[in-house]
């Protein structure tokens, strides 16, 4: 699975997630999915995960702070 494909998957769950629901990325997929990953890609995704909400090519999604084990935080806000 690319980056791409793996933004899609993620911004279809951000759409079913309800408004002020607070998430890890790799809560965004399967955890059978998700482990499938190599750790560097999962590092990869990450980032770029982390641009594109920067950048606003994910909506309604906003960075929180990271939580005690240093992963960043989402927040899905309303439209």
């Amino acid at each position: 699975m690319n980056n791409r494909e793996c933004l899609d998957r993620a911004k279809n769950k951000i759409a079913d997630l309800s408004v002020g629901s607070r998430f890890e990325v790799k809560e965004l997929f399967e955890e059978v999915d998700w482990k499938a990953l190599s750790r560097g890609e999962r590092i990869t995704f990450g980032k770029v995960f982390a641009n594109e909400v920067r950048e606003g090519n994910i909506p309604n999604v906003c960075p929180m702070e990271r939580g005690k084990n240093n992963h960043s935080k989402y927040e899905k806000q309303g439209e």
